[in-house]
């Protein structure tokens, strides 16, 4: 009976261990895998010149770069994980604008008027 006693024992531990291990390293495992996926669908756009666009959706997991925006307007928008670096805006109108881990890098800001604007 002693011997089954430590045999059960042996295994209620390794069962144990084990089940803890999975279960710290699995969420783990998931996250970084969600994170390479989401980093492989970065759209890079460099140097646009965008004039005269309403936008009105949500713009998600970009980068800008030196792009200059013209009398633009930016209405009832959100900006997740965008990067703005080295970019223009120009007389542009931004309104219900929220933004989520968004950045601006050494960006020119010129005539441009911002109302019921945050960052989340």
């Amino acid at each position: 009976m002693r011997e089954n006693m430590i045999r059960l024992a042996i295994v209620w531990f390794t069962l144990s261990f084990g089940y803890y291990g999975l279960s710290v390293w699995f969420p783990d495992v998931i996250k970084h895998l969600q994170a390479d996926d989401y980093a492989s669908k970065v759209k890079s756009h460099n140097g646009e010149h965008i004039e005269d666009i309403t936008f009105n959706f949500t713009l998600e997991n970009q980068i800008h770069t030196n792009s200059v925006f013209v009398n633009d307007r930016f209405i009832g928008m959100k900006l997740k994980s965008v990067t703005f670096v080295d970019t223009t805006f120009r007389n542009c109108y931004f309104d219900d604008v929220t933004s989520v881990g968004s950045v601006f890098r050494n960006c020119t800001i010129i005539g441009s008027q911002f109302f019921n604007t945050g960052e989340n």
